[in-house]
């Protein structure tokens, strides 16, 4: 074996050694503290007054639990529960009713062809009934209707992806006769 080989053998060994005795000293730093807490409670024990009858005046564990109590202090943190995307529940009553409802709220009653391409006839959730073309402004995402064909629609509402990018949802309403329900 050449010099170098062994010098570099040699150096790796002493570094090993020096890790494992910090390591092991480290975790007898953690031994010393656990002896210590022990060593304060018989301590606090042996100081405990008692009366005549023999009974305990004073609780023991309370000089442990006031040495280990620890507060935390939230202000200024946000929850770690709560949805990063805020839903807004209140409903602008300004709005047109087909922006009101959410789309899962709605049923498509009828789609009729003209000269002008399909219209389409949406039913809310309180009964009434609207006529909607393309590009009509429907549910409470911001949607708008994109497509009319002969037996549905097809709503995009934009949403934001996992990345964070805005990104569209298509939905698809279907027209559905007496039999299907």
């Amino acid at each position: 074996m050449s010099t170098i080989m062994r010098g570099k053998i040699v150096l790796g060994l002493v570094l090993f050694f020096a890790a494992f005795f910090l390591s092991s000293n480290l975790y007898f730093g953690q031994i010393k503290e656990v002896v210590s807490v022990s060593l304060l409670m018989a301590e606090t024990l042996a100081n405990q007054e008692t009366s005549v009858q023999g009974e305990v005046l004073a609780d023991p564990m309370e000089a442990l639990r006031e040495i280990h109590r620890f507060q935390y202090n939230a202000s200024g943190r946000r929850d770690p529960f709560m949805s990063f995307v805020k839903p807004s529940n209140e409903i602008d009553k300004k709005l047109p009713p087909l922006q009101q409802f959410d789309v899962s709220q709605m049923k498509l009653m009828g789609v009729a062809s003209g000269g002008g391409g399909y219209g389409a006839m949406v039913q809310i959730s309180g009964g009434k009934t609207y006529s909607v073309k393309i590009g009509t402004p429907i549910g409470t995402n911001k949607g708008h209707v994109r497509a009319i064909h002969a037996q549905e629609i097809i709503i995009e509402e934009p949403f934001l992806n996992i990345f964070g990018r805005s990104d569209l949802k298509r939905i698809v309403m279907k027209l559905y006769t007496k039999k299907e329900g």
